[in-house]
């Protein structure tokens, strides 16, 4: 009886870029039906997995750190939403839902210095 031959050889770059896209996708999936649900912490920790999983060129990942913002908005963690909008906008400078997140997020800290340095 002949042994199948078993592979130990690491898969191609492509294949794990894609793998990593298609687990981000997923985890964003999940993570706007439980938004949606109005279940934000399960949200907030869907969208921080697509966040984590991604690479650093998937091009959703300024919509994973807008939704996670919103999520944190949502739990009142307006420290964390910030600092996903501030990289939202970073990410993806021209997207205006971005800088409406970091608005939000800013106006939410209630500091007229900290709407004017969003301007």
């Amino acid at each position: 009886m002949e042994r199948a031959r078993v592979s130990c050889a690491m898969p191609a770059d492509e294949d794990v870029h894609e793998a990593r896209h298609v687990a981000a996708a997923s985890a964003k999936a999940r993570g706007s039906k439980a938004y949606g649900e109005g279940d934000f912490a399960l949200a907030s920790r869907c969208f921080g997995e697509a966040i984590a999983v991604a690479t650093s060129d998937d091009p959703d990942l300024a919509i994973y750190r807008s939704n996670r913002c919103a999520a944190r908005l949502q739990l009142g963690d307006v420290a964390g939403a910030e600092e996903d909008a501030r990289e939202c906008t970073r990410v993806a400078p021209k997207w205006a839902k971005g800088w409406s997140r970091l608005g939000v997020a800013l106006s939410a800290l209630g500091t007229d210095d900290a709407l004017a340095e969003a301007e």
